[in-house]
């Protein structure tokens, strides 16, 4: 509890599938993810090409990133209308499937690791809310939270906004053009399969919702609001597979106080979001001119750092770091043509994924080809954090397959969202087969390549 103490002064969307269940021992969060994309996935829909889901993916992880940035940095920056609107409808990240209320109505939430407030839709709502719609009337375990007795989880960080009377506390949370607001309760939640309830869960009652094309979000951040905290877990940890294999079963997360810590040790910068300072990249055996200032977390004026974020497909950086990557990626992929009949020197520019930056139009680094197959000869790619903690990549985790015959860089440029962006965002494709595990109380994040399905071998 220490920890969620100090961090009172700032504390207190490709898409995944939970089923959570409670260990009978010590009350661990266990869960089996599935992607968005994923056969499984509620959201899965079979008439979309893999063209489709690639735009759908970039314009998801864009609208992500307008959200981190424009509740992360000075409250000067702010996105155009035209933004703000364009990725409004786009929701990323992962859904944990979990059943509310005394009736055990089931629902389908956003997992969060950037915000801390748990929230669902419920009746009556807004427009083109997706249902089914929880009834706090017809729940006999419901009740709402005045927070005169647990003041301390009650503080808006963020995105989010609480005011409390003497009766009732509510709540609003925008992400971009998108919103939500209602009054904070008391439920009680079972997750996916398991036969545990967690009960006087503090949540959002959304009474009025738009543009959030999920029952609601499930947020893990750093605040004593997060369902984390209320349930007095100082750590957690996820595995994230092969996201493009839609049929993957073995992602994984855990919630806990008891959980492994290995492979490289980079310091956790904690506040309503995860932090980590890089210092360095590495292709091959070249050493990226880039100063590590460019990336360094001030918490004092709240710019730089890394957000580490599970929701967003792409990396976001420095159009000016953006550069040198494709520079270098450039003169090794004509180096290696020689040797590989399938790599081209054509790059392609595609007008579906041209946008708006702050030097005119962008566009992104894109090959005519099948990464898997012409990049077996990429040479490693390396992000070096504080504590020269290495995080080495192979092509599937740098590379994005956006359509049947073409892959882009998955790098975008920060001044897309913003033009006076500073933060950061390592996007989910780059921590695919990493074990990352996240230490609040000492503030700390490890991670180790890792086969997820050898999961049990970390967790027993």
């Amino acid at each position: 509890m220490s920890l969620l103490l100090k961090q009172l002064h700032f504390s207190c969307f490709i898409v995944l599938l939970f089923h959570i269940s409670l260990s009978q021992d010590d009350g661990r969060l266990v869960t089996r993810l599935t992607h968005h994309h994923s056969f499984n996935s509620p959201f899965f829909d079979s008439k979309l090409s893999m063209k489709d889901r690639g735009l759908f993916d970039l314009k998801s992880s864009i609208y992500r990133a307008s959200y981190l940035v424009s509740n992360t940095t000075s409250s000067l920056l702010h996105l155009t209308d035209l933004e703000s609107e364009l990725y409004s409808w786009r929701n990323t990240g992962f859904l944990v499937h979990l059943k509310v209320g005394s009736r055990n109505m089931s629902q389908n939430v956003y997992m969060d690791t950037a915000s801390s407030l748990f929230w669902i839709n419920c009746e009556p709502c807004g427009l083109n809310v997706l249902g089914p719609l929880f009834h706090p009337k017809e729940s006999s375990t419901y009740e709402v939270e005045d927070c005169n007795d647990y003041d301390y989880i009650c503080i808006g960080t963020g995105a989010v906004n609480i005011e409390c009377d003497s009766v009732k506390c509510t709540f609003a949370i925008q992400y971009g053009s998108a919103f939500s607001k209602g009054v904070l309760a008391r439920e009680q939640f079972k997750f996916g399969i398991s036969p545990q309830v967690l009960k006087g869960i503090v949540f959002g009652c959304s009474s009025y919702s738009k543009g959030i094309n999920a029952n609601g979000v499930l947020g893990l951040g750093g605040s004593s609001l997060s369902l984390r905290a209320q349930r007095g877990y100082t750590k957690f940890a996820y595995c994230l597979g092969n996201i493009t294999d839609r049929s993957y079963l073995y992602s994984r997360l855990i919630i806990a106080d008891k959980i492994t810590f290995t492979g490289f040790e980079t310091p956790l910068i904690v506040e309503d979001k995860y932090y980590i300072n890089l210092e360095r990249i590495e292709i091959g055996e070249i050493t990226l001119a880039v100063d590590p200032h460019i990336f360094r977390r001030n918490s004092v004026d709240y710019t730089g750092g890394m957000i580490v974020d599970a929701s967003s497909t792409y990396t976001f950086m420095p159009q000016v770091v953006l550069k040198m990557i494709e520079a270098e990626v450039i003169r090794v992929i004509r180096y290696n043509a020689n040797e590989n009949p399938y790599s081209l020197v054509k790059i392609t520019r595609n007008e579906s994924i041209l946008h708006e930056g702050p030097e005119g139009v962008y566009n992104r680094l894109c090959y005519d080809g099948v990464l898997t197959r012409d990049l077996k000869s990429f040479p490693t790619v390396r992000f070096v954090f504080q504590g020269d903690a290495s995080m080495e990549m192979i092509p599937e985790n740098v590379f994005h397959q956006i359509s049947e015959d073409t892959y882009c860089l998955g790098i975008l440029p920060i001044e897309i969202v913003n033009r006076g962006a500073t933060v950061n965002i390592l996007g989910n494709v780059m921590q695919q087969y990493l074990y990352i595990a996240f230490d609040l109380f000492k503030e700390r994040l490890t991670f180790k390549a890792m086969d997820c399905s050898a999961w049990d071998d970390y967790i027993p």
